[in-house]
């Protein structure tokens, strides 16, 4: 298993971190962006196509259960780049 402090992650400039609440607004940005668009059952379901019908009805439902959730107990992980931005997201 790859250790996360591994030197040969920081030598290409990528660092990870467990993050919180606190980190909330660019995890949101970065799954709205990344990951939603290409979700199966989001995409599958066309919720982020047309009148913004994700953002007024679904989207509260998926910040407070699966982003929040994740960034509240901890299990969550992200990989930044040497500018500080999210590159990946779990």
């Amino acid at each position: 298993m790859t250790n996360i402090n591994d030197d040969k992650w920081s030598e290409k400039g990528i660092t990870f971190k467990i993050p919180t609440l606190d980190d909330y607004e660019i995890v949101d940005s970065f799954l709205k962006t990344y990951f939603f668009p290409d979700e199966p059952a989001i995409r599958g379901t066309g919720l982020m196509v047309g009148d913004g019908f994700f953002d007024r009805k679904i989207a509260g439902l998926f910040e407070e259960f699966m982003v929040k959730e994740g960034l509240k107990d901890g299990t969550s992980m992200i990989a930044m780049d040497n500018n500080g931005d999210i590159i990946g997201c779990r």
